[in-house]
């Protein structure tokens, strides 16, 4: 998601952090408001259960609602049972399940609910108001960047409180983690 860019915006220095928080720049007031707006997500626009697990490459054994096939999850050759009505799977092996073809696709890619039901044109512009805001991050990558920012300004207050010296680097750093849990705590308020 590409969030507007805005004079206080500062890139994250850590890389792989951004990839999987799917966060590149900070500006809340902005891309709060764009987050949502007249989509929805419509479960009548999934793909049929049997054509989408065998275009993903799974080759499905058997006959009757429940079918058979390999586990990408832990590499097991026949371990994997899909339900051809639903979706719904679960792997006898490695326990790893879901509901449908979107969590399915939550699970093997990492994506989030939204841009899972994108990808499969489940998210849709309905054009009226949306009746919850999706957020950016998901409550654990929250509660994990919460814990990352927040260590990071308890050690800049430390080294203030005990007389060392702060470089101009360090007080801007902070600041972006100042910035990052206010918009942690924008996203999630109600």
């Amino acid at each position: 998601m590409h969030l507007p860019h805005h004079h206080a915006c500062r890139v994250l220095p850590d890389l792989h952090l951004a990839r999987r928080l799917r966060l590149h720049r900070i500006d809340p007031p902005d891309c709060l408001a764009r987050v949502g707006v007249g989509m929805s997500f419509d479960r009548n626009l999934l793909p049929e259960p049997i054509g989408f697990y065998e275009n993903d490459g799974l080759v499905l054994t058997g006959r009757g609602k429940w079918r058979t096939t390999s586990c990408v999850f832990h590499g097991g050759s026949d371990s994997m049972r899909i339900n051809t009505t639903t979706g719904a799977w679960r792997c006898m092996a490695c326990d790893e399940k879901g509901g449908d073809v979107l969590a399915y696709r939550m699970a093997v890619t990492g994506e989030d609910f939204v841009t899972a039901a994108r990808a499969l044109d489940a998210w849709v512009n309905d054009g009226r108001p949306a009746l919850y805001r999706p957020t950016t991050l998901s409550p654990r990558d929250a509660l994990a960047l919460l814990a990352q920012e927040a260590n990071l300004v308890a050690v800049t207050a430390a080294n203030i409180a005990n007389g060392v010296p702060v470089t101009r680097s360090d007080l801007d750093r902070t600041l972006t983690s100042a910035g990052r849990i206010n918009l942690v705590v924008r996203e999630y308020a109600l």
